[in-house]
Order: structure tokens, then C-alpha cells, then sequence
């Protein structure tokens, strides 16, 4: 993998990675997946299940716009997550 860069709207979150194999790229986004359930646990248990339940639909559901391919952008990738619907 040459280069993966995600940055977030507000700068809050920004995650760069280069010479990262795609295990190691897997392995850092299950580990910030289980920072913010951890610390969301511990602040409310019935919202970190809920964020559980949403990351998993996010991941494995087959509509997800999470797998949705991007017009390629110069070597950056970009992330997506989807909203629920009002």
C-alpha cells in the first residue's frame, strides 16, 4: 500500500499511514473502533451498544456505503459511513 489519508471535515480526526500493509491498516481501524467504543462505554453503556450495533450494520451490510467504490482521488483513500434515515 503506497498511502491511505483520512481526514475528517473539522480536522479532529486525521489518520496517515505509508508502507502499511492492508492487515496493519485493518488492525489501526479496529483499534480506534475499540478506543471509541471503550470510552463511550464507560460514559454510557446502552449508547456504546447502540454505536456496537451501528458499526457492525456499517461494516456488513451489503447496501453500506462504506463498500461503495470513490472516483480514485491520487493515492488517497477516503472513508465512508453512512447516516440513518429520519
Amino acid at each position: 500500500m503506497r498511502k491511505f489519508i483520512y481526514k475528517n471535515e473539522n480536522g479532529q480526526v486525521c489518520i496517515e499511514a505509508a508502507d502499511m500493509d492492508l492487515t496493519q491498516l485493518a488492525a489501526e481501524i479496529g483499534t480506534i473502533v475499540n478506543e471509541l467504543y471503550s470510552t463511550l462505554y464507560q460514559q454510557e453503556p446502552e449508547a456504546a451498544d447502540f454505536f456496537k450495533t451501528a458499526v457492525v450494520m456499517v461494516f456488513s451490510h451489503p447496501d453500506s456505503p462504506t463498500w461503495n467504490v470513490n472516483e480514485k482521488r491520487d493515492g488517497i483513500a477516503l472513508c465512508a459511513m453512512g447516516k440513518k434515515s429520519k
